[in-house]
């Protein structure tokens, strides 16, 4: 939805170096990363040379490093630069993002996912937004950092054009969201990616209706949880240090905790249930058959 905004005429804000196809920055953070001097060069022009807004959004902008972050911070000088961080609890963030990684070809559970975090917390870039906001602030400035509660906000989108561009959007206006699946068809996904191939494109055959029903009702029987609360001294930590060292540059009022959800119960299919209804398990390996392996 802001893409598009930006694309007229009268815009105030613009997406540098992107198209309707690729709408992240991930290239940009990848130019920043190797601290590639020409390239940082034409890209950091273009956008000093504007008197627009820039917009730069990726991912990939949480896993650059200190002495990146600074270089690219010298090539934009003199622009004002602000730092826009949606922190998400730490206990819902789990679970899209485990999908994510299956989505990309991953192969956990989701148990073995969720423990993996628990045990290792720093494993997890989300799980650490201390560590990035400091880097970020190291280049730009613990002022210029504004933190928002992402579970708080109902249309991120809408949030960010009101707060960081002064845009009020229509209010018909559609934001788009990242294609979500439910933990079953997760589950199925993973199970393909484990076979060699992508997953995500088979859970997506218009064909695949009849055996995802089968394996949602099958798979009741197996269906466990388990519950990760704040009480859990790894989880504490991550809140008590946001509050401690960024409660100033948190948006929006908030009490004693940061976030309302104080316990989540998960549930997960058990191993046993591949094993047990082998079946399906052929079924699930007749239906990949004959689709091309993912790519490396």
């Amino acid at each position: 939805m802001l893409y598009e905004t930006s694309l007229s005429e009268d815009a105030t804000f613009i997406y540098p170096f992107t198209d309707p196809e690729n709408l992240g920055h991930h290239d940009l953070a990848e130019t920043i990363l190797r601290s590639d001097a020409s390239k940082l060069g034409e890209l950091s022009s273009k956008i000093r040379s504007t008197d627009k807004a820039c917009v730069l959004s990726s991912e990939e902008f949480c896993y650059l490093p200190p002495s990146a972050l600074k270089t690219f911070g010298a090539y934009l000088q003199p622009a004002d630069v602000s730092i826009v961080y949606y922190v998400r609890d730490f206990l819902t963030i789990l679970h899209p993002w485990w999908q994510e990684q299956v989505k990309h070809g991953g192969t956990q559970t989701f148990l073995e996912f969720a423990l993996g975090c628990l045990v290792q917390p720093h494993s997890l870039h989300l799980l650490i937004p201390d560590v990035m906001l400091t880097n970020w602030a190291s280049a730009f400035g613990r002022n210029n950092i504004n933190i928002f509660r992402y579970d708080t906000i109902p249309d991120v989108a809408r949030q960010f054009a009101d707060d960081m561009l002064d845009l009020a959007l229509p209010l018909d206006s559609f934001t788009a969201v990242n294609k979500s699946y439910t933990y079953i068809e997760t589950e199925m996904v993973r199970f393909w990616n484990r076979l060699g191939v992508r997953g995500e494109d088979l859970i997506q055959s218009p064909k695949v209706g009849g055996l995802s029903a089968d394996i949602v009702t099958e798979a009741r029987d197996f269906i466990k949880h388990f519950s990760l609360s704040y009480a859990m001294p790894s989880f504490a930590a991550i809140e008590e240090i946001l509050l401690t060292r960024w409660r100033d540059r948190i948006g929006g009022p908030f009490g004693q905790y940061l976030f309302e959800t104080r316990e989540r119960t998960n549930a997960y299919v058990h191993p046993d249930f591949w094993v047990v209804r082998s079946d399906l398990a052929e079924r699930m390996r007749a239906f990949a058959s004959g689709w091309p392996p993912k790519s490396r």
